[in-house]
């Protein structure tokens, strides 16, 4: 299940990096469910991208990409 990865996943990168950094995210389009775990606010692409490069290889492993996203408060 998608889910209960994602959440695994979460407690890996919540393990190994600041936890206050990472977050979880749900969207749904046309009955299909995406998960997605968001590690991390900067100030532009290549700045996430050059985190990426940074994260542990074991969390690289399933290729994160910079995403846009917007928070609401």
């Amino acid at each position: 299940d998608q889910s209960d990865y994602a959440l695994q996943y979460l407690a890996k990168a919540d393990s190994l990096l600041k936890p206050d950094r990472a977050g979880l995210y749900i969207a749904s389009k046309d009955k299909e469910q995406r998960i997605g775990i968001i590690y991390g606010d900067f100030a532009n692409r290549r700045a996430a991208s050059q985190a990426i490069e940074q994260l542990p290889a074991e969390l690289r492993t399933n290729k994160p990409f910079p995403r846009q996203t917007l928070w609401l408060k």
